[in-house]
């Protein structure tokens, strides 16, 4: 199928994280990726010290940083956070010249093996797309217990009540700090998924056909759907060729923006 090895494009979007912190997960893991023709595309998010940020990976990583770009982003009507990243990765997938491209979150770790894994699963499955699942990891740097729902407050009833569904449908497992993301779970006659944005490798025209939503309405807030909701709603319902590679290629860190209260809540009072 390709003449020589495909050129992997991640897009790295970041907005204020210490460069210590950045550098030492998303950077490094790209760079020691097993798949080595790789770019790296870095997209601030009205980030204060981009400037600092690309001129530490310069250093550091000679060559691997192609493209970048801080987006100084103004707040919209009936907005959201996830606007605002949907909007920076849509950048970042512009900017991408490979024939994949992986969408990653500043905070992220990636195994050895995810872009070689993911790859191998995605042409061998003649897929557009696939996905891995996630080890999730406690602020502590201990493995998650697998006992609570760490995107919502796990003492009140709607974190206990989705920790249920999740485990029902085999993503959550006590004693486990594996995520084993479905496209399709389900829950009764409910279908939903459960795939983190940052765990897919992606056809490059398939990320244009079907971009990440950069506007949210009123129902969206009070739901607090995410872009990773629709974007995984939008391939399924468009009949996207996908598949798992079943392996927990990513590396997921608790404690930031999305489960900062959630995780500090269990901390203190969970068991």
């Amino acid at each position: 199928m390709f003449k020589r090895e495909p050129l992997i494009s991640f897009v790295v979007v970041t907005h204020d994280l210490p460069i210590p912190l950045i550098m030492s997960r998303i950077i490094h893991s790209i760079a020691n990726q097993g798949h080595t023709r790789r770019e790296l595309i870095l997209i601030g998010e009205s980030c204060s010290h981009f400037g600092e940020l690309v001129t530490s990976i310069k250093r550091s990583f000679p060559g691997m940083l192609t493209r970048w770009a801080n987006e100084l982003l103004s707040p919209l009507k009936l907005t959201s956070p996830w606007a605002r990243v949907g909007r920076c990765r849509n950048l970042g997938v512009s900017m991408a010249h490979g024939d994949f491209i992986s969408c990653q979150d500043d905070d992220n770790e990636l195994e050895s093996d995810f872009s070689a894994s993911l790859l191998e699963c995605l042409l061998s499955q003649d897929a557009d797309a696939t996905w891995c699942y996630r080890r999730l990891v406690m602020p502590d740097g201990s493995p998650y217990p697998g006992t609570f729902f760490p995107w919502v407050e796990p003492l009140s009833i709607r974190g206990r009540l989705l920790y249920n569904i999740w485990v029902a449908a085999g993503v959550l497992e006590a004693g486990s700090d594996v995520v084993r993301d479905q496209l399709l779970a389900t829950n009764s006659s409910e279908a939903f998924s459960t795939v983190d944005a940052s765990a897919w490798l992606v056809k490059a025209d398939i990320y244009r056909q079907f971009p990440f939503r950069e506007r949210f309405g009123y129902q969206d807030l009070i739901s607090n759907t995410s872009f990773d909701d629709i974007w995984n709603h939008d391939i399924r319902a468009a009949g996207i060729r996908v598949a798992c590679s079943e392996r927990a290629s990513l590396i997921y860190h608790l404690g930031g923006a999305s489960t900062q209260e959630p995780v500090a809540q269990w901390l203190a009072h969970g068991t």
